[in-house]
């Protein structure tokens, strides 16, 4: 999830680098497969995952806020992913008090539900408590980041399938499949020397959603 204004080419450049090195997991991009807005909350609940892009006057968005809103409603796993640098609506315009400066100022325009402000509070307290990742220009820290996050879901993949296991072992098959097939591929490259993946294009239906304002 991103503003247009200032998240949209790094969040493109998120999604291909993610389809290159983490192939198990399908993604969702909205440039490449929005067809209607009215079935952005659709697209949320259907993930397992939910990143969040985060710069200035992302929480004036009213589409940022109904995402996130319905992210945290599933209960999802929410990575937040913060831009570092002033020029493109990061760095210190996205620290904690920024942050609150913006959830006061959807709260007196009256526009903003009880939901939306739930959510926004729970990525200002995570932000507060250094509970995300820095996103720097940098191809380098790029990929460390990236890999990161990549091994964040991935946990969070296992643990959600191991307490879903006992109830219906059936319908997890498919995302065990695909978290042994990325831990696979990833000891392979490491035992054979090679370097982690670079930006590469590629699409996948929808798992960890990518979305846009």
């Amino acid at each position: 999830s991103h503003t247009w204004q200032y998240g949209q080419d790094q969040t493109r450049n998120i999604y291909e680098m993610l389809t290159v090195m983490a192939p198990g997991l399908r993604m969702w991009l909205d440039v490449k497969e929005l067809d209607s807005t009215g079935n952005l909350a659709k697209y949320v609940r259907d993930s397992d995952a939910f990143l969040l892009f985060l710069t200035t006057a992302y929480f004036r968005s009213k589409f940022c806020r109904q995402e996130l809103a319905a992210a945290h409603k599933a209960k999802h796993k929410i990575v937040i992913v913060r831009e570092a640098d002033n020029y493109h609506g990061g760095g210190d315009l996205v620290r904690a008090s920024r942050l609150e400066a913006e959830i006061a100022e959807a709260q007196a325009k009256g526009d903003v539900t009880q939901a939306e402000l739930d959510a926004m509070r729970a990525v200002h307290d995570r932000v507060a408590a250094g509970d995300s990742y820095p996103w720097t220009r940098r191809d380098i820290f790029q990929e460390d980041v990236l890999t990161s996050i990549v091994q964040d879901v991935v946990e969070y993949m296992q643990k959600r399938i191991e307490a879903r296991r006992s109830e219906a072992p059936s319908i997890h098959q498919s995302s065990s499949t695909l978290v042994q097939r990325f831990q696979k591929s990833q000891n392979e490259d490491a035992e054979a020397g090679l370097p982690r993946p670079c930006l590469c294009s590629g699409e996948a239906k929808p798992k960890v959603k990518v979305e846009g304002e």
